[in-house]
């Protein structure tokens, strides 16, 4: 194997990366505990190597001072949310993960054939409901709309209600619209080639519909990152307003999924659970369901202008760049922007009081 090939990509698999380090621990002795992590975090013979070589290896980098907290200032105005199991609204949503309920079901009435029912995922019930005559938007061109986008229409619109911003006061404003959003089953699905299939599908107009229906004239943006998309969506409007270029911004996030075959691809690679249930951190864990969702956010710069439901204290992104595998993470990477994020809201770890893990 070359020094510089990513040992997964040479054949170690996640077992054979523990069998790695707890080698390389029994080399060395008690006297330096090797993390479990150290295939991911090292990827190569060349950077284990160069651990072994020099501490300095292990040194995070000092974070970029930042202005004061308070000019980092961000609130978050409004805010409402759907999810599966017939979840919708904050009350909803914070009961659900407060009581730890478990959202997943089989298949998707209407969407997947009875013979992929063993496909298991978190489904939303709600898909073919749309108020389209309230976004005068005619029903056939609804019809051929992708659900993500009457979802992101319908939620966005109820966040910028509850943060006090009605239509006539948001038109012809610089709010800006951030949308994260990677999913292009719905094309598949229904292979759509009508006068609004153009419209309907891309995700430039998921973004644009909302900007386009409420009249506003600041950034809007659609970003697919993957299974990142909406955090950075948030980055990307909090961003936004530090610079001062938007007096108010939405940023939103929506998954939906309409083809079996994706889940099943994700099930033969081994990715998704056997048994349809996530087990996070446990030791019952043998991989993951997929699931839906729409959430949106409005942002407003200032707690004296708005009700403010909770303070956005910093943001950071970064990419894992070299790791053990294409889909695998980096964990010093990862150190890394939780460390700037950590900085940009003028926090020190001592000060976190809950983590919250998310995945897809």
């Amino acid at each position: 194997v070359d020094a510089d090939t990513p040992l997964m990509d040479a054949g170690v698999d996640s077992l054979g990366a523990v069998e790695l380090r707890n080698q390389l621990q029994a080399a060395v002795g008690v006297h330096t505990v090797l993390p479990s992590t150290i295939v991911f975090d090292h990827p190569t013979a060349r950077s284990i190597a160069a651990l072994f070589a020099t501490a300095a290896d292990t040194v995070l980098a000092t974070p970029v001072a930042l202005p004061s907290k308070e000019a980092n200032c961000v609130s978050i105005a409004g805010a409402t949310a759907l999810l599966p199991a017939t979840t919708r609204g904050l009350a909803a949503t914070w009961n659900l993960a407060a009581t730890s309920s478990d959202a997943s079901n089989e298949g998707a009435a209407g969407r997947w054939s009875s013979s992929h029912v063993a496909l298991h995922g978190a489904f939303i019930t709600s898909v073919a409901l749309f108020d389209n005559a309230i976004f005068g938007i005619p029903p056939a061109e609804a019809s051929t709309m992708d659900p993500q986008q009457r979802h992101l229409l319908e939620l966005g619109y109820e966040a910028f209600h509850g943060a006090g911003l009605p239509r006539a006061q948001l038109s012809g404003s610089n709010t800006g619209i951030y949308v994260g959003i990677m999913s292009m089953e719905f094309k598949d699905a229904l292979q759509l080639t009508n006068t609004y299939a153009f419209t309907g599908l891309g995700h430039c107009f998921a973004a644009g519909r909302l900007s386009y229906v409420l009249g506003l004239h600041g950034e809007c943006e659609a970003i697919d990152t993957a299974c990142s998309a909406s955090l950075v969506a948030c980055h990307h409007a909090r961003s936004t307003m530090l610079l001062r270029d938007c007096p108010s911004s939405l940023f939103a996030g929506v998954n939906m999924m309409f083809l079996p075959s994706t889940t099943a691809a994700y099930s033969a690679a081994g990715i998704t659970s056997p048994s349809g249930r996530s087990f996070a951190f446990d030791a019952r864990a043998d991989g993951f369901i997929r699931g839906e969702g729409c959430c949106a956010y409005v942002l407003g710069q200032g707690v004296e202008s708005f009700e403010s439901l909770a303070e956005l204290a910093g943001t950071a992104v970064r990419q894992d760049g070299r790791s053990a595998s294409l889909t695998a993470p980096n964990g010093r990477a990862q150190q890394l922007l939780l460390n700037a994020t950590l900085a940009d809201a003028r926090l020190q770890p001592a000060q976190v009081r809950v983590v919250e893990a998310a995945a897809n």
